[in-house]
């Protein structure tokens, strides 16, 4: 283990600082992640200003105050919002640590950005009717994506007997409750030629009259 002396970035004094990389210390502890931090961790060097950076130990000291991207919330456990190497995950919001206590982190519904461990979606508003929920749970009707710090799209599910969402008022647009063609709604919930649909509502399908025999439709694969 020796000494030497290194500037951190954003500090104008000089620390001693020791270098620990030789024990493996170093990917526990340091926070490489952070910009002004990169020189230290790739060189195997921790500082806080008294010689070492305690990611987990629940405080913020010495550069860790301040330190963009730096958290830590008492543990080395990631997708709390503090990752196993304090730096803050994405999505979240850390904040409030200080020399005594941790930091505290928050994820909001609403962001556009999905938190998978709180959130079925999110697609970046806090509206209700449009797939996902003002408390970003997708509603009935509806499908949404759920990928992990992206933001959901989603779409209302053809078939289900029920009109949501854009649905309700959209030409040409049926959903009789089935996925099938050639029975006046077609299988992408569309009005098929020659037929009409009408009544359908967020807890009921679609009627469909038809002009049409269905055996005419189904061997010429067109109703006009």
């Amino acid at each position: 283990m020796r000494s030497e002396n290194l500037r951190l970035l954003s500090r104008v004094e000089i620390l001693t600082i020791e270098t620990r990389a030789d024990d493996g210390w170093l990917g526990k502890f340091c926070n490489c992640n952070a910009t002004y931090n990169a020189t230290l961790c790739d060189s195997g060097v921790t500082a806080d200003g008294s010689g070492s950076l305690g990611c987990g130990d629940g405080f913020r000291k010495g550069i860790e105050v301040g330190l963009p991207g730096f958290c830590d919330d008492g543990n080395f456990v990631g997708g709390d919002g503090c990752s196993g190497t304090c730096s803050t995950e994405c999505g979240y919001l850390c904040s409030g640590g200080d020399s005594l206590q941790a930091d505290t982190c928050s994820f909001s519904c609403g962001d556009g950005l999905l938190v998978a461990r709180h959130e079925a979606c999110d697609d970046g508003n806090n509206a209700d009717g449009d797939g996902c929920s003002s408390s970003c749970s997708i509603e009935v009707g509806w499908v949404c994506t759920s990928l992990q710090c992206d933001t959901s799209s989603c779409t209302v599910i053809c078939g289900d007997g029920m009109r949501r969402g854009w649905e309700l008022t959209a030409q040409g647009y049926c959903d009789d409750g089935n996925r099938e063609n050639f029975d006046g709604c077609s299988s992408t919930c569309e009005v098929e030629c020659g037929s009409t649909c009408q009544g359908g509502s967020v807890s009921s399908a679609d009627t469909v009259r038809s002009l049409y025999l269905r055996v005419i439709c189904s061997s010429h694969h067109s109703c006009c």
